[in-house]
């Protein structure tokens, strides 16, 4: 059985060799590196002195915090049927823990949905769980939500899947397809 800490090494290990064994699909106009694009309300790569090139190139630095202590609305799942290509969901995550501090908010009631990042085909949506207005978390609690999905979710340099964020399980973090 794998200790957490080299569940950890495994996963930084395949992130490390990533790009080199997945392929990153070229846009129409022959831009490897989508525009990452971040939700409303947050600030933008300019804003943060980064630039999309730079989030695909970032090693992602996965949260150790374990297994979220409040998901009683939303235990994580899979969704084979909507996914995003790897390089682009990790392009998200990079962009949400750089701005780990701020506050990722859903306005309005249950079941409302924004999209916090989107790059290539993938996007990473919050889903407003609870029966109150303004649900929120810090997004770098929703960046877990997402890391869940692509150490959990991956398949054929794919991911889709479906987590709460870290200690709000009113929110549903979804990593799906642009066009789900």
């Amino acid at each position: 059985m794998l200790s957490i800490a080299h569940f950890v090494a495994l996963l930084v290990l395949a992130f490390a060799g990533l790009n080199s064994v997945v392929a990153t699909p070229a846009t129409e106009s022959g831009n490897v590196y989508p525009e990452v694009v971040p939700g409303p309300g947050l600030p933008s790569l300019k804003e943060l002195g980064l630039t999309s090139e730079q989030l695909y190139k970032m090693t992602p630095t996965l949260d150790d915090r374990g297994v979220s202590p409040r998901s009683a609305q939303l235990d994580g799942s899979c969704s084979p049927w909507s996914t995003g290509y790897i390089d682009y969901v990790v392009a998200c995550y990079n962009y949400l823990q750089s701005v780990a501090g701020y506050l990722c908010v859903i306005p309005g009631g249950k079941f409302a949905t924004i999209t916090y990042c989107s790059a290539g085909d993938a996007k990473i949506t919050l889903q407003n769980l609870a029966d109150r207005t303004d649900n929120g978390s810090p997004c770098g609690n929703v960046a877990w939500g997402v890391q869940w999905s692509f150490t959990s979710c991956i398949s054929n340099g794919r991911v889709g899947g479906f987590a709460p964020a870290y200690g709000n399980g009113d929110m549903a973090v979804g990593t799906v397809n642009i066009n789900y």
